[in-house]
């Protein structure tokens, strides 16, 4: 069973989630989490996302703990977000899914946005059940245990984390790279195929939401043979 996105994200991976290899273990680890769709597509797993940004972890403590009827009732009648009746976590929920692949929650409504705010409230609200056993840290990977386990890496790009409120100016690739290859179970290292701090190979090639044409590139410990390599 795999979920729909609870919000856009910046850098989501969700049209092409399914090349990735899937988890060998029990525990899936995310510690770049944002919009986590690795863990959304194998939910039934023991779920451990973190992140530095404390809107995301807000958020997905929000949508761990929220109940079905507050997401059912979320004000969505707004031109801009802070004439709305939303707490601040709703509105940083809400403004993540009104801008599509923002890093940064919106304030204003995109035009496809504008209509159909129902039908994701009646999807965020049914896929809840599914994510109650799932935890959320606000902690750098560097601080993470190593358990054995399915670890999703999807840092900032190392050409392209500027997008990101914690930009990738501030990770040390050298160290993410001794980091990643240390973990204990099988790893997954998600990048651009231009990236040269993992000998990543291409993994397929997609338009992005900006119409523009992008190389994914992935590292694993994993047998080539598993992977839906193009």
């Amino acid at each position: 069973m795999s979920l729909r996105p609870f919000f856009s994200y910046y850098g989501s991976k969700y049209s092409i989630i399914e090349k990735y290899p899937a988890p060998e273990h029990e525990t899936i680890i995310e510690p770049f989490a944002g919009s986590a769709q690795y863990a959304t597509r194998y939910p039934y797993k023991k779920v451990h996302l973190y992140d530095l940004d404390e809107n995301i972890v807000q958020v997905w403590d929000y949508l761990i703990n929220v109940s079905e009827s507050e997401i059912l009732s979320l004000d969505m009648d707004f031109y801009h977000i802070d004439e709305s009746s939303l707490t601040s976590t709703q509105k940083k929920l809400v403004g993540f899914w009104i801008n599509s692949a923002s890093a940064l929650p919106k304030k204003t409504k995109t035009s496809m946005h504008k209509t159909n705010t129902q039908d994701w409230r009646i999807r965020v609200s049914c896929q809840l059940q599914y994510i109650r056993h799932w935890k959320v840290h606000l902690l750098s990977y560097e601080q993470i245990d190593n358990e054995c386990a399915t670890w999703f890496i999807d840092p900032p790009y190392i050409d392209k984390g500027k997008h990101y409120r914690r930009s990738s100016k501030n990770i040390d690739f050298d160290n993410l790279a001794d980091w990643c290859k240390n973990r204990k179970g099988h790893y997954i290292v998600c990048e651009n195929a231009n990236a040269d701090w993992l000998p990543f190979k291409s993994l397929t090639t997609f338009k992005s939401n900006t119409n523009k044409k992008t190389e994914e590139a992935i590292y694993t410990n994993i047998q080539d043979k598993q992977l839906s390599l193009f």
